[in-house]
């Protein structure tokens, strides 16, 4: 073991909580206004761990009541007790949370709280480094007691001052991927609203016109999408690619096997630079039988079309049957085309049934606003890019972040590495920042 470090049964350095007030007698407390001697209850089910903002602490519930401070100490759970699901398929989620108030928990909820020797924050990050499936009991629905989580053993820092230097050091990790999440959301809002501004107002201030697709710039034309892109599966199946050799030709070209699961891969958020199958292949069969680069493709069968994601190639590709392609024509910029697929709904056009999908015949009929001249297209494809490299960039520190801590978390938690080792000044500064 760790110098200085001791192990210890769950239950003996915390307490294993549920409440003593139930989530439905919360519910049936009358609803009043905040006065002297009260304080601020939540009720916490498994769907309030999933809201928006929550993801590591919870400061606000679909329930919310109003209770004396003294009833609070005996029915409630403290602020700052850390939650996670004990019932059910949440479980395997593996979500832990830290609440802000007092609360009460639904039956389907399990708190914990440390004791004098284990700071509340090394807890919750000890916490974060278990994995609740490995206290599953066996059965139709998922669950654990308070019994199996009792003898789970602890490790830890002797020191309370070594414990919180541990939580602090990981706490400036968990800001600066919140500071890069805040900016994603923020620059994703930016770009919905450049996009709505730019589709229905243009460039030049010119007066606007009613179509069956919306307001759009006088200039601009509403096309059929048939009438301007090209709507492609590629001559060579992805099955034949992987059989194919690689050409020792000195023209050969690179070409990337597209599924759905390399639109998913880190550094394909927007275009596709990488895939999982890449082979190089003789230049004439290349351009019969392959998509070009620039090509936009997005699902067309299954739940992945719900993802509602698109990407655009940057080199030679064939897809899989569950990937459609499209590529503009006839004076439509492809980035431009891109930029309006990024704010189209593929839901809207997939046929019903027990495996969604779309086909060609559910593509051709789209409208898209069509400005009159290549160089508008261009510029307002340049203002959207300026929006996507800012994104990017920020998903990209993120990642980085993210598995930085997942590493740190575990060297930190078993002592592998200590706090004095480490250097957080860069993260130190983007949280400053």
């Amino acid at each position: 073991m760790t110098e200085k470090w001791k192990e210890a049964p769950l239950d003996e350095v915390a307490d294993i909580l549920s409440t003593r007030m139930s989530y439905s007698s919360l519910l049936a407390l009358p609803e009043r206004h905040l006065e002297n001697g009260y304080v601020n209850v939540l009720g916490i089910k498994v769907a309030d761990m999933n809201r928006s903002g929550s993801e590591t602490f919870i400061s606000n519930t679909a329930l919310e009541r109003l209770m004396k401070l003294d009833d609070a100490h005996y029915y409630c759970a403290p602020p700052e007790v850390i939650v996670f699901p004990k019932n059910g398929a949440a479980v395997a989620t593996n979500k832990k949370r830290r609440v802000k108030h007092w609360s009460v928990f639904d039956p389907n909820i399990m708190g914990l709280h440390a004791k004098n020797s284990l700071s509340q924050n090394y807890l919750f990050y000890w916490m974060q480094n278990f994995d609740l499936a490995s206290i599953i009991s066996p059965g139709p629905v998922p669950h654990f007691n308070k019994s199996d989580l009792a003898r789970v053993i602890i490790r830890h820092p002797i020191s309370i001052v070594e414990q919180d230097e541990i939580a602090q050091a990981l706490d400036y990790l968990t800001l600066a991927i919140k500071i890069n999440t805040d900016a994603i959301n923020k620059s994703q809002e930016l770009k919905r609203s450049a996009m709505h501004e730019l589709f229905t107002l243009g460039l030049h201030g010119e007066e606007q016109k009613e179509t069956e697709i919306g307001v759009m710039p006088e200039s601009w034309v509403p096309e059929r999408l048939d009438q301007k892109a090209e709507i492609i599966s590629t001559r060579m199946a992805y099955t034949e690619l992987e059989k194919e050799l690689d050409s020792k030709e000195p023209d050969a070209f690179t070409v990337l096997g597209i599924k759905v699961s390399d639109m998913n891969s880190l550094g394909n958020e927007v275009s596709i630079s990488h895939a999982a199958l890449t082979k190089k292949l003789p230049k004439a069969l290349v351009e019969y039988r392959c998509a070009p680069p620039g090509t936009i493709i997005f699902p067309k069968r299954g739940a992945a079309i719900a993802t509602n994601k698109k990407r655009i190639t940057t080199t030679w590709t064939v897809f899989d049957p569950n990937i459609i392609g499209v590529i503009a024509q006839d004076k439509v910029d492809q980035r431009f085309l891109f930029q309006w697929f990024q704010n189209f709904d593929l839901k809207t056009i997939t046929e019903p049934g027990p495996t969604p999908q779309l086909n060609k015949k559910n593509l051709e009929p789209l409208i898209i606003p069509v400005p009159p001249t290549l160089d508008e297209q261009c510029e307002i494809v340049k203002i959207l890019n300026a929006i996507d490299r800012k994104i990017d960039l920020h998903k990209r520190k993120k990642a980085v972040l993210e598995e930085l801590f997942k590493s740190l978390l575990h060297k930190l938690m078993t002592g592998e590495i200590r706090v004095s080792d480490l250097d957080l000044s860069a993260v130190k500064q983007t949280e400053a920042a």
